[in-house]
């Protein structure tokens, strides 16, 4: 590792270097004059689980990043910075070699040929999506380039048959049955089970990078100094995982007024200010793409009956972290009838619950004046005409799925 982050450091601003708790090689004792940050992780299952995490402790514009079992290459090294000079590119992928069946050779065939990795991006963390599970490496992001310059991956030359063995079926186990063009994606960590592997050299220009990481030599001794060691708990890097189940602690907001609503027109679009507060423990990451879809909830009621009348959703525009207040202008659609209704505001995580912390107003829904159509106003019964043709739209299509998959269902004669 040390000599890998020797050979890396003229290039870069930053050494943000992670490693595992379980580690007993002294890594960060023996790299930490190279380092910026030094951080000790916990991790439970795949290291896929780190990659938004440890990206998003970097402060750079562009971020590199590789692991401990991967080496440069010499085109890598040199298109850096054209690369990132480009501001239309947000996202790069590279061609990732893996080895085998030695440190001077890589695979040729397919799938290993055509593994591409996003590993040089822009440091936009409010796009990024991470599920945290094998195989998965972030939800593609606008102005991403495939780009035929290699990178070297040792882990079939540096881990034993039977290290990988149990990798791969740990990773099955976390996730099972991935497929590429008929080949089990689990299985490249055992390319011993084919018959014929199609190889082809490593240039002589790269076998000195390459060597960093697989060649011989003792490792050196700890140079001492370097940035405090930072203790992080499985709890912070699942943080940045969209696959993750929120605890109950996370399950709490607060929402203030900026301008309390006292009266709105019936049947209209209407807009006015809130500020919500994250009180609870895990991130909001804004957006309504990316999990967990955590969202303004506003409902109209029936002060009488408790009817809810209308229930929206609207999406954060940004990552709210604990702690964090964002400000929220809201636009919703009032109900049809005047009369008092109760305005409810809270936050919302789509499909399992809402938050504590709600706010509620009572409203007064004033008539709509007919006149105002004059202005270019639709009428109320333009509202009612238009959201009866949607549901009737809604019924109508949901009637022919029901319908198509009526007919392929095959019948037989009663006995």
């Amino acid at each position: 590792m040390r000599r890998l982050l020797e050979c890396l450091r003229p290039h870069v601003d930053e050494v943000v270097l992670a490693v595992n708790a379980a580690d007993t090689t002294d890594t960060l004792a023996v790299c930490g004059d190279l380092a910026d940050r030094r951080l000790r992780y916990q991790l439970p299952g795949s290291p896929s689980a780190l990659i938004g995490w440890v990206q998003s402790q970097c402060s750079g514009e562009w971020l590199l990043r590789l692991d401990d079992d991967e080496a440069p290459s010499v085109e890598m090294l040199a298109s850096l910075r054209e690369l990132i000079a480009d501001r239309r590119l947000n996202e790069i992928v590279f061609r990732r070699r893996w080895l085998y069946p030695d440190p001077g050779r890589y695979i040729t065939r397919a799938p290993w040929r055509f593994d591409f990795q996003a590993r040089l991006l822009r440091n936009l963390p409010a796009v990024w999506s991470f599920a945290g599970t094998p195989h998965t490496v972030g939800r593609p992001v606008p102005g991403r380039r495939l780009i035929d310059v290699p990178f070297y991956h040792a882990d079939l030359v540096l881990s034993s048959l039977e290290s990988r063995s149990r990798k791969s079926l740990d990773y099955e186990a976390e996730a099972p049955a991935l497929i590429w063009n008929e080949f089990p994606v689990n299985g490249m960590y055992l390319p011993e089970g084919l018959d014929n592997v199609d190889t082809a050299i490593v240039p002589e220009a790269d076998r000195p990078l390459v060597d960093l990481i697989v060649g011989p030599g003792e490792a050196p001794a700890s140079p001492g100094g370097g940035p405090p060691v930072r203790d992080v708990p499985f709890t912070e890097v699942e943080q940045f995982n969209v696959r993750r189940t929120l605890p109950e602690s996370a399950y709490r907001a607060s929402v203030t007024f900026v301008d309390r609503p006292l009266s709105m027109p019936a049947a209209a679009l209407q807009h006015f200010e809130v500020l919500v507060t994250n009180t609870g423990t895990e991130r909001w990451p804004g957006g309504d793409r990316t999990n967990p879809l955590v969202q303004l909830g506003v409902r109209w009621r029936q002060p009488e009956s408790g009817r809810i009348v209308r229930d929206i959703r609207q999406p954060f525009s940004e990552i709210v972290d604990p702690g964090e207040t964002t400000r929220v202008v809201i636009c919703v659609p009032t109900p049809f009838d005047p009369g008092p209704h109760h305005l409810e505001i809270g936050v919302v995580h789509l499909d399992v619950r809402w938050f504590e912390g709600r706010i509620a107003t009572e409203v007064a829904i004033e008539p709509r004046r007919e006149d105002a159509v004059t202005w270019g106003v639709p009428s109320v019964d333009h509202f009612r005409a238009r959201e009866l043709e949607e549901r009737v739209a809604r019924l109508e299509e949901e009637n022919a799925g029901l319908r198509s998959e009526l007919a392929s269902v095959p019948r037989s004669a009663p006995a």
